[in-house]
């Protein structure tokens, strides 16, 4: 995992003030689902409407304009500072070779969307961190993902050439077939040690 990765930045263009009391954060899992350096946008997964109401009251936006919703889809990825340290204590205690980045929440604004509100779907998906046995947070939180460009890991790069060479040399020459088998057992033996899994 690159350690020099910088903390979450917004683009350059993005004019909006920051939101006092209010941060965002996402977890860099060095490995997740068979490829590498996997982050998830952190993110509430029910966010209690009469809190978003008031929050976003307080900023000066009505539940009554257009995009409301997207609002709201904003607000979701913010946490107070004690979820931020929930946040922390939940990724170091539960999940090895991942690292929590946080940063100051931007103000919500027209025009934005949250990752709440996003379809999801070839390489892009939500990962619920409630599914998990013990779950210790004291609110529901899901984390947005997209693999679409994500690097795989050795073993999974291993194991889809080896299924790929293994499908193509069916009914192939005898010789081929057992130098394939060879390696086939060979490559098990390599990864016979337990690995952290997501």
């Amino acid at each position: 995992m690159n350690e020099n990765r910088p903390m979450i930045e917004y683009p350059k263009e993005d004019e909006r003030g920051i939101w006092p009391g209010r941060y965002r954060a996402r977890a860099i899992a060095k490995e997740a689902f068979g490829y590498k350096d996997v982050s998830f946008i952190l993110h509430h997964a029910n966010f209690d409407d009469d809190e978003a109401e008031r929050l976003l009251t307080e900023i000066g936006y009505s539940k009554d304009c257009e995009d409301y919703l997207y609002l709201v889809s904003q607000l979701e990825e913010t946490f107070t500072k004690d979820q931020i340290e929930e946040i922390r204590m939940y990724f170091e205690n539960s999940f090895d070779d991942t690292v929590v980045e946080t940063a100051p929440a931007r103000l919500p604004a027209h025009h934005y969307m949250g990752v709440g509100a996003l379809a999801v779907g070839g390489g892009t998906d939500f990962h619920m961190f409630t599914q998990y046995k013990d779950y210790p947070l004291s609110f529901k939180m899901f984390g947005y993902y997209d693999i679409r460009n994500a690097d795989l890991t050795d073993e999974r790069l291993v194991t889809e050439v080896k299924e790929k060479v293994l499908r193509n040399m069916k009914g192939r020459s005898d010789l081929i077939t057992k130098l394939i088998a060879e390696l086939h057992d060979h490559i098990d033996d390599v990864w016979k040690e337990p690995r952290v899994t997501w």
